[in-house]
């Protein structure tokens, strides 16, 4: 997360690129304008951040390993609120060009949670794809999250 906040704070789309494995780099649509959405939520590149849950997946199989952090954070920016989370493969022995971060978001905090019907937001169906598959690999598309109108 420091080293996201860090990117953030310097307005650095090639900094938070860097974080992104190679093969999220590769398989992302336009990585590039979903890392300016992202960016755009921090017009004066300061924000402050609490974690709000965090978790982890992994599977080992005959000394190999697999493993997703998932991180939740309350992100305030200039007041205004927001949920960021991002999905990061710290190891991957089965695949690893998945290590590194997968998947990035950050949506103002209504944005998030479910619908008055009670239906996921489309923001929370897509943070759920991340995952490890039963090929040991990582599921869900990767890159930046950018609301669809």
């Amino acid at each position: 997360m420091k080293l996201i906040a860090d990117a953030a704070q310097n307005h650095d789309a090639a900094a938070l690129k860097k974080l992104f494995s190679p093969r999220a780099r590769q398989k992302a649509t336009d990585l590039d304008s979903g890392l300016k959405y992202f960016l755009s939520a921090y017009p004066s590149g300061h924000f402050t951040w609490q974690t709000s849950g965090n978790g982890l997946y992994g599977v080992n199989e005959f000394f190999r390993q697999a493993t997703v952090l998932y991180g939740n954070y309350e992100a305030s920016v200039d007041g205004k609120k927001y949920e960021l989370f991002f999905a990061y493969f710290p190891v991957n022995d089965f695949h690893p060009d998945t290590v590194g971060l997968y998947a990035l978001a950050v949506v103002p905090s209504a944005d998030s949670g479910y619908t008055a019907s009670g239906d996921r937001k489309p923001y929370n169906l897509w943070a759920r794809q991340f995952s490890i598959g039963k090929t040991d690999n990582a599921t869900g598309n990767p890159g930046v999250y950018v609301p669809q109108d």
